[in-house]
């Protein structure tokens, strides 16, 4: 059946309403990241870090560290990213390592840190870790 394109529209904007209704606040916070809307994503998924979703809280994370619809804070993306690490998300420890591994804004290079936290990154089953220390030591002499 061919309906007339107002109506296709209308139709089809029914369907996406419906399915945004079904999405739950952390799937429609990823979705507003994932289109770049990031002032949707981060109050979307900003309440949902606060009560500890750890998928939420790497994202806010990866926000602040990035300076995504908010103005870079290197401290704040390590306050999230270890909130969420310690739950094993494993992408929040082998971003956090990734800050250790070169400093950033304020926070100074620190292999021990970096190794700790990419080991536990690993344990988390995080399998793009680095897996030895060589490449450390060659991050750091680069």
């Amino acid at each position: 059946m061919n309906l007339p394109p107002n109506r296709r529209a209308k139709d089809a904007s029914i369907v996406e309403n419906f399915c945004l209704k079904k999405m739950s606040d952390l799937e429609k916070g990823l979705a507003a990241f994932n289109t770049q809307d990031y002032t949707q994503a981060f109050s979307l998924l900003k309440p949902l870090a606060e009560q500890g979703n750890s998928e939420a809280q790497c994202i806010i994370a990866s926000m602040y560290h990035l300076g995504l619809g908010v103005e870079t804070s290197t401290i704040k993306a390590i306050q999230w990213y270890i909130k969420s690490a310690e739950q094993g998300y494993g992408v929040a420890s082998n971003n956090l390592a990734g800050i250790y591994l070169s400093g950033a804004d304020g926070v100074a290079a620190d292999r021990t840190q970096a190794e700790h936290w990419f080991q536990k990154a690993r344990e988390q089953g995080f399998s793009h870790t680095p897996i030895s220390s060589d490449y450390l030591n060659q991050a750091i002499i680069a």
